[in-house]
């Protein structure tokens, strides 16, 4: 019987969490697991759900470690998220947190002073004047006071740990996007990957997102960022996480590698494979998973990585960068691996020292170590050329493995591809295009997608004139600032409709660079712009995610800080503290507890599908916190009425 005996695999956060009896729960709703909510293993006997297989395969992979790795099972398990830089700058990102109190500040008297994470104290006459009362207060001027620190992630400095008390996934931060909640060591693969603005990268396992958004807003927004997820219920969760986060050049497709693969050949300049696994990683985290471990699954995933890494091999063009990661112990699924890949292709090599741009400030004094020394410095372990090991006794996340690989290639080269895939009888073009080793100096090439006539599959025809978006011109000269510069307001502008991509009434925005999407399984072409309906057009949330106060003529604003915190945001707006759309804008570095919660409340009314107050705003206004677009309301008759999505809209807290 279907799942009788069938073993799970484990990708990135909670990819299958597993209840005991072996069956799914409900991805949604574990994917932000809260460690409060968790059952965990901490101060049990580890022996209790480690099977006896597994323990004495890690007691002859790490000798005398062995005792160490098992005690770390009784530790609880860290809570970490990352901030959106890509919507919220980390200062305004780790203010609002802490006005919602999901950081407890570490004191640090050598704190680094000029980082975000930084937060002066009371200097030690203060906090003995206020000791009785149980008050203190802070002076952030005075160059003498004590300082406290939120821990940051070592290898990321976007990455912060929370206060284990708080329930982050719950709060209306989460909900707007303002930072995803991920285990610190899954960031290690982005960050090795370092895709750059205006690239094409893919991240080939990508659901629940969490790697994907962390790609995302190092692109900046630039560029092609294809995410795929062969199961359909996770490519749908993948989607909304796109959505959620504000990622505007995301094509989410739900394809098996192999489909995938004929049809990006030399595609890509960057490749994210975070194989499906046995878990292993994960077990202190998701103690239940460990039920559904075997040694016969190891070799059944260590088979199946392989072959995901061939197709991710055909896409990745040359002088161009591969990441591999898994969240398991396993060497049989990590530097095996490897060695095999390696074996059938020789033009790849481990690259020396790791090129990784932005590092990390809060894990080494030193400013010009290498990304190598800081990962050493913090517990992660090399073992082969360009492979790191997260080991929980060793450095601060749960277990995980990846590896570097650089393909090369000649200086230049003219190649003229054809690939014919049998199972859509289409055939894909590759042409006029050069190479060179350095990704960001090649010239970019065209792909042209040519339908077989004999196709089953009929081609999806688009509008052809601008008529057919005339709605969508509408909404833009009557919602948009004229100094609205996204990407989308300046296609209206020149009346350039090539990237609107339409799916029957559903309007997007295709990603710069991306070929028609036309015969791939897709959950999401691009940006989702909104709906045409009849002689109107209606903005999506995907929309208003992408978008600041600064972009639009009507809106409200709460939670607001000064300009020069939220980017994008306009300093004549922003400074102006008596703008009705501007309510009671506060600096919140300092602000008055009351006032931010008063605020958030507002925020609470409107994820839960409540109106909100309106002066004189009009028609389409964007819903804010702090600059940044959260929704859509429209505004009429003194009332802005709540245009959350009703599946979306749920009681969360401030």
């Amino acid at each position: 019987m279907a799942g009788k005996n069938k073993k799970k695999t484990h990708n990135s956060i909670n990819r299958n969490a597993l209840k005991p009896s072996g069956k799914m729960t409900d991805i949604k709703a574990a994917e932000f697991p809260d460690p409060n909510e968790m059952t965990g293993v901490a101060g049990s006997d580890p022996f209790a759900i480690l099977p006896e297989a597994f323990t004495d395969r890690m007691k002859a992979q790490l000798g005398d470690a062995f005792p160490a790795f098992l005690d770390s099972y009784k530790s609880p398990v860290a809570g970490t998220l990352r901030l959106n830089t890509l919507r919220v700058s980390k200062e305004a990102g780790i203010a609002l947190c802490r006005k919602a109190g999901l950081f407890s500040d570490v004191v640090n008297p050598t704190a680094d002073r000029s980082d975000p994470g930084f937060h002066a104290g009371p200097s030690d006459s203060d906090t003995s004047h206020n000791k009785d009362s149980g008050h203190s207060h802070s002076d952030s001027d005075n160059p003498n006071s004590a300082g406290s620190y939120i821990p940051s992630v070592p290898w990321d400095p976007d990455g912060l740990y929370y206060d284990p008390a708080s329930k982050p996934g719950k709060s209306i931060l989460h909900e707007a996007g303002l930072y995803y909640m991920q285990e610190a060591s899954a960031m290690l693969p982005g960050r090795l990957l370092a895709p750059q603005p205006g690239e094409r990268v893919l991240d080939l396992c990508a659901a629940p997102g969490g790697k994907s958004v962390q790609i995302g807003m190092a692109m900046k927004g630039k560029g092609l960022l294809v995410s795929n997820e062969i199961h359909p219920g996770r490519a749908a969760i993948l989607s909304e996480n796109i959505e959620r986060m504000g990622i505007p050049n995301v094509l989410v497709t739900n394809e098996d590698p192999t489909r995938l693969a004929p049809r990006f050949p030399f595609f890509f300049d960057r490749i994210l494979v975070d194989a499906p696994c046995s878990g292993e990683g994960m077990f202190r985290k998701h103690p239940e998973a460990a039920l559904e471990w075997s040694p016969e699954n190891v070799t059944m995933c260590s088979k199946r990585q392989l072959m995901i890494l061939e197709s991710a091999h055909v896409m990745l063009r040359p002088g161009g960068r591969m990441v591999y990661s898994t969240c398991t112990f396993s060497e049989e699924e990590n530097e095996n691996v490897i060695r095999e890949f390696l074996q059938r292709h020789p033009e790849y090599h481990m690259p020396a020292e790791l090129t990784v741009p932005t590092k990390p400030t809060v894990s080494a004094t030193d400013h010009s170590a290498t990304f190598s020394d800081i990962l050493t410095s913090c517990g992660v372990t090399p073992t082969d050329p360009g492979c790191w090991r997260i080991y929980p006794h060793l450095a601060p996340g749960e277990g995980h493995f990846a590896a570097v690989l650089e393909k090369s290639g000649p200086a230049t080269a003219d190649i003229e591809k054809k690939t014919d895939t049998s199972d859509t009888d289409e055939h894909i073009t590759e042409t006029n295009f050069s190479l060179r080793p350095d990704p960001g100096l090649y010239e970019r090439r065209e792909f042209q997608i040519k339908k077989n006539t004999k196709s089953k599959r009929s081609e999806k025809k688009q509008p052809s004139t601008a008529a057919f978006y005339k709605p969508l011109y509408s909404f833009f000269e009557e919602t948009l600032r004229p100094s609205c510069d996204t990407a989308f307001a300046a296609l209206i502008r020149r009346g350039d409709i090539s990237r609107f991509y339409a799916l029957g009434q559903q309007i997007y925005l295709l990603p710069e660079g991306c070929p028609a999407p036309d015969g791939i399984k897709l959950q999401r072409p691009g940006l989702h712009l909104g709906t045409l309906k009849n002689d109107r057009f209606d903005p999506s949330l995907a929309l208003a995610r992408t978008m600041t106060a600064a972009d639009v003529l009507s809106y409200v604003n709460y939670c607001a800080f000064t300009a020069d915190i939220v980017p994008g945001s306009d300093p004549a707006i922003c400074k102006d503290e008596t703008d009705h759309r501007y309510p009671d804008a506060t600096d919140y570095h300092s602000g008055d507890e009351t006032d931010y919660h008063s605020q958030a409340r507002c925020l609470q009314d409107y994820f839960t599908g409540n109106t909100l107050p309106a002066t004189d705003q009009k028609g389409w206004t964007l819903v804010c916190i702090a600059g940044i677009g959260i929704g859509w309301g429209k505004s009429s008759g003194g009332i802005i009425k709540n245009h959350y999505p009703k599946g979306l809209r749920k009681q969360l807290d401030y």
